[in-house]
């Protein structure tokens, strides 16, 4: 009777250790749990913020090479107006040194035949005198 007595009062200290047990496990996976649920908040928020970091360094990139695009472009036409304002130079220096050589050489067929007319004309002058 001692050892049903003694029993019956154990049954019901163990249904409430079993109890308070369930309970602090119950506790501590719903302490976990939340806890869990703030490391991937934190972990999210933390691949948020690098993500919008990565996009704005990524916006930045192409800003500058559409940059570098450009000038590149705007250089290569510099290039081609000067290559055209020193292709346009030359052409016109050989035309000028022809003109140049053309009138020289004018001149100089000039001088021959002024030269030849007066060789020709002293030659009668002195006829005329020895006539004379």
């Amino acid at each position: 009777a001692r050892e049903e007595a003694l029993q019956a009062e154990l049954n019901p200290a163990a249904k409430r250790a079993a109890t308070g047990a369930r309970e602090a496990q119950v506790e501590a996976a719903t302490v976990a749990a939340l806890a869990t649920a703030e490391k991937e908040a934190e972990a999210r928020s933390a691949f948020d913020e690098s993500s919008a970091s990565a996009r704005d360094a990524a916006r930045e990139l192409r800003a500058a090479k559409a940059e570098a695009e450009e000038a590149t472009a705007a250089a290569a036409q510099r290039k081609r107006s000067l290559q055209e304002a020193l292709d346009l130079a030359v052409a016109q220096a050989k035309q000028a040194r022809g003109e140049a050589a053309g009138a020289a050489a004018g001149r100089s067929q000039g001088a021959e035949a002024a030269g030849a007319r007066i060789a020709a004309l002293t030659a009668e002058a002195n006829a005329a005198r020895a006539a004379a």
